[in-house]
This record gives C-alpha cells, structure tokens and sequence, in this order.
C-alpha cells in the first residue's frame, strides 16, 4: 500500500500536477483519502481560492487530475490546510490504531468496509476514519496525524441518517 507521504512525493514529482501548481499557485493541499477496497490510491485534495476542490488520483504507477468540484462542507466552515510536517504517522498506522480500538471498545460490530481521510479539524490534523460495520452502522474514529492519539470516536447507525422531507419523492 502507497503511504500518504509517498502519494505526495509522487505527486510533487509529477509534470501534470506541477504544471497545474504553476497555474494555481494559491491552492492548497486540504485533505487525501483512501477507500480501502483500493489498496493503492490515495485522492489527494487541493483547495482553490474559488473554495472548489481539485483531486489527484495518486498510485504508485499513475497520478490522474480531476476536475475542480464543490467542496463538501458545512456554510460556515473554513477548509483548513494540512500541514504535512504534521504527518508523523502513516495511514496504516492510523488505521491499526482505530482497528484496535474498534475492537475494544465496540466488540460487537465486526468491521464490513473502511474509509480514511486526513484533514486538518477544529482538533487538530487528523486520520478521519470511518468503518460501515455489519450491523449497518458506522464507527468514526480520529486519529492525530502527528502523534497517533485518539481524539474522538463515535459510533452511529445508519438508520439515524434520515432523508429531508424535501429529498422524498
């Protein structure tokens, strides 16, 4: 598995990324996430100063730019910069840190599906992670990025996550 740190050495050694820093010198690296059913890619997120989003699929053979998209948050909120000094722990690690974790503290919700994301919060730079149990709920752990703590866990189930009247036909 590509390590978070590796999928930016890649992408800072990649033309098509550097012609596009060139072009967006104010744009800012703000999250990566990996879905865990892809072993090798990490999405790479810099933040634009029009509050879009623009991902790079980073592999260990390729790295593919997407097109600038609405960023996902809340009205209010600011998209913080990740500090990759901050980054003292690997994605792995992070996730081996949740995992066992998981497993103590909710021992009844076998793991099905995992989603991680690094992002810097109100609390700090983290692993955001996200793992769907079996049971149909999700468990969200936040790791420091920088010393491997935990700094918040909640689990939900998926039954809470109600449709707006609006969203029904």
């Amino acid at each position: 598995m590509v390590s978070v740190q590796e999928a930016l050495n890649i992408l800072d050694d990649d033309s098509i990324f550097k012609e596009w820093k060139s072009q967006s010198p104010d744009s800012y690296l703000c999250h990566c996430l990996k879905m865990l059913d892809d072993e090798d890619a990490w999405h790479v997120g810099y933040c634009n100063k029009d509050s879009t989003i623009t991902t790079f699929i980073v592999s260990s053979s390729a790295v593919e730019k997407q097109d600038a998209e609405e960023a996902f948050k809340h009205p209010d909120s600011t998209i913080l910069p990740l500090i990759e000094q901050d980054i003292a722990i690997t994605g792995s690690q992070a996730m081996d840190l949740a995992e066992d974790f998981s497993k103590k503290e909710y021992p009844r919700d076998p793991i099905s599906k995992s989603l991680v994301v690094l992002q810097a919060l109100e609390i700090g730079q983290v692993y955001n992670i996200t793992f769907i149990t079996i049971a149909m709920s999700t468990i969200n752990i936040k790791v420091s990025s920088k010393t491997g703590e935990i700094l918040e866990h909640k689990k939900t189930s998926l039954m809470d996550f109600r449709m707006d009247d609006k969203d029904i036909p």
